[in-house]
């Protein structure tokens, strides 16, 4: 891919946007090139017949990001491309029908193991709404650095629930936190110096927002606080990026959690996958 190609790319993805919104994020603020941020990757692109048929992208931590339109006869093709990258690939992250058959096509390689595995569902809403009731006592604020403290064994607990794995380098993973606590990513709810609840704006492109990290503590659920610290997410980011859509992936099997969302407001809009894998030797 190269400058030349933004205008259909943007258009392909956008006709995705529910499942595109990290890939067209990362074209925009980090751009189509490897760099030194480990987001980064070389978007590459599918064609046939002469029309754009996919975009994927290898970034530097080994995630293969991926969007086809749910077609899945170019697997194959788009693993060949991501071995010619200086990175293996550690996970998928793409529409659920595309992300199962590169998946088929990973696990059987020697020496690798899925760490997790999970068919999401997409949901999407245009507003977040205020919750009914606001629990007393509590500050809604966006986290900076100064809370890693306070967001580390939280986030350790979200991971548990979810089943994944915590990312066993201590300084990637505070420079993980750094990353969207910069940009004002990272929102939570505190108790006193207790934070009970956490939501993250992981990618934004033109108004739509990815939303992931959305956790709350077992002892503080059920009381309107997640709905409360995404309403206010989104408001802030409303003001600074013109956010006006958000969207989030939830586990297919997790009932609670779908919901939720949807006691809320959210609609469905598609699948899509969350595959990760290592291999033998890592730890």
């Amino acid at each position: 891919m190269d400058e030349a190609d933004f205008p259909a790319v943007q258009a392909f993805l956008e006709a995705h946007i529910d499942t595109s919104v990290y890939l067209l994020s990362n074209m925009i603020d980090v751009g189509i090139r490897v760099s030194s941020s480990p987001m980064s990757g070389n978007f590459l692109l599918v064609e046939q017949g002469g029309a754009l048929a996919g975009v994927f992208c290898l970034t530097s931590r080994g995630d293969l990001l991926a969007q086809t339109g749910g077609r899945t006869e170019f697997a194959r093709m788009i693993l060949a491309a991501c071995r010619a990258e200086a990175h293996p690939i550690a996970g998928v992250l793409a529409e659920w029908r595309l992300a199962e058959a590169l998946w088929a096509a990973l696990m059987p390689e020697v020496g690798y193991s899925a760490v997790y595995e999970c068919k999401s569902i997409a949901y999407g809403i245009t507003r977040v709404p205020a919750p009914r009731t606001v629990s007393e006592g509590l500050v809604i604020r966006a986290m900076t650095m100064a809370d890693y403290e306070a967001w580390e064994p939280v986030d350790r607990a979200f991971c548990a629930e979810e089943g994944l794995a915590v990312m066993p380098d201590e300084p990637r993973r505070r420079n993980g936190y750094r990353l969207r606590a910069d940009v004002g990513g990272w929102w939570g709810a505190f108790s006193g110096e207790l934070l009970v609840s956490t939501a993250c704006l992981n990618a934004g492109y033109k108004g739509v927002g990815q939303v992931g990290g959305v956790y709350t503590r077992p002892a503080y659920r059920r009381l309107g606080i997640a709905q409360q610290v995404m309403h206010e997410l989104m408001r802030y980011h409303e003001e600074r990026l013109g956010l006006q859509e958000v969207v989030l992936f939830t586990a297919e099997h997790n009932q609670a959690g779908r919901a939720f969302y949807e006691a809320m407001g959210f609609s469905q809009r598609g699948q899509f996958g969350l595959l990760f894998r290592r291999r033998g030797d890592q730890r």
